[in-house]
Formats: C-alpha cells, sequence, structure tokens
C-alpha cells in the first residue's frame, strides 16, 4: 500500500470538498450593486468596511466564519476605500454607524437592518442575524434563501 499516494489523494479529495463548499462572498460598489442586487426578492448579509481601518482587518476573519455559519441568504462586501464602495455606503445609509458593520438587506428596495457595529465573534453575529431575520419575517423559499413571505414588491413598502 502506497500510504503517500493514499495521502495525496485524500488531500486533494478534502481541497475539492472545502472549495465547493466555499461561500461566495460579492464585491459590491455603487456600479455593480443595481445590476447585482438589483430586483432580487431574497435577503442580502453585507458586511461594510475599510482596508485602512484596524477594527475592519480585526474583523476580516470573523467575517469569513460567519459566511461559513449563516444560511439563507447572499453575501456582499463593501469597501469604502473606493469611490463606489463609499458613494454604496452613503447611499445606503451605512456611514452612519461606522465601520465595520454587518447589516441585512431584507430584499431589494428596503431599508439595511443594522445587525452588528463593530468587531464582534462571529458567532454573536451569526446568532444576532438569526433574531433579525425572524423579526423581519422572513421565510426561507424553494430555493432555501430567505425572502418575504408575503412576497411584497418594493414599491408596496
Amino acid at each position: 500500500v502506497n500510504l503517500k499516494a493514499m495521502a495525496t489523494n485524500l488531500l486533494l479529495l478534502l481541497a475539492a470538498v472545502i472549495a465547493a463548499s466555499a461561500v461566495e462572498v460579492v464585491e459590491l460598489d455603487s456600479n455593480s450593486y443595481p445590476e447585482t442586487v438589483g430586483e432580487t426578492e431574497h435577503a442580502w448579509l453585507i458586511e461594510f468596511g475599510s482596508r485602512k481601518c484596524e477594527t475592519c482587518k480585526l474583523f476580516e476573519p470573523e467575517w469569513e466564519k460567519v459566511t461559513e455559519l449563516v444560511d439563507g441568504v447572499r453575501f456582499g462586501h463593501v469597501v469604502i476605500d473606493s469611490p463606489g464602495g463609499k458613494m454604496l455606503a452613503r447611499e445606503l445609509g451605512a456611514m452612519k454607524p461606522g465601520i465595520p458593520n454587518v447589516s441585512i438587506l431584507p430584499t431589494w428596495g428596503e431599508p439595511l437592518v443594522p445587525v452588528v457595529n463593530g468587531y464582534a465573534p462571529a458567532t454573536e453575529v451569526a446568532a444576532k442575524v438569526a433574531v433579525a431575520l425572524d423579526r423581519l419575517g422572513l421565510v426561507r423559499g424553494a430555493d432555501g434563501l430567505y425572502r418575504r413571505s408575503d412576497a411584497r414588491k418594493k414599491d408596496e413598502l
């Protein structure tokens, strides 16, 4: 038995499983936001931060863990260092609570719902997200993503 070959194959299989289960976090700015998030009926969990902010740097690994702990939402990240990121954060009102912050966008056209401002452990963020999704009255659709149960359109909000 070639143990080295078996170990190599096992590592390759493990890497493939990890890659397949990786969660996509979409980089959002004022240009990509309308076409990426626009008109969607499902919830987004969006993290706002800066590459120049020390607290944001500390929170980055926690945010990565949050994306593994929370399911049923799409994930977005807005870097306010770029003009498009800063513009989007301002348009959405995400600059007021400060950075880093994590907010829920229940559906397109609704205001952001702040969940966490500043550094917090991933487990705390995930717990607060679960509570917020419940309080917002969001339910999972057939695709497993949270959305409004009454399927309200944005012009009815």
